[in-house]
């Protein structure tokens, strides 16, 4: 996943969207068809639990364990 992609899917996850530039919409649908994220008539744009998922997967060690603690 590019950089980009995990930008956006980052900010999706922390909050979601109903207005999304047009610059960034290709990514959208990419991450859409991969099932990361999904368009919700009251939310707009927002990430799945697999884009979480993704996200949370991509997180040091460290900062998880805290979590947890």
């Amino acid at each position: 996943m590019t950089y980009e992609k995990l930008a956006l899917l980052r900010a999706l996850v922390a909050r979601p969207s109903r207005e999304i530039a047009p610059s960034v919409q290709p990514m959208l649908d990419e991450l859409s068809k991969a099932g990361y994220v999904i368009e919700d008539a009251v939310s707009g744009w927002t990430a799945t639990a697999a884009g979480c998922q993704v996200v949370e997967s991509l997180r040091p060690q460290t900062v998880r364990a805290e979590r947890r603690n």
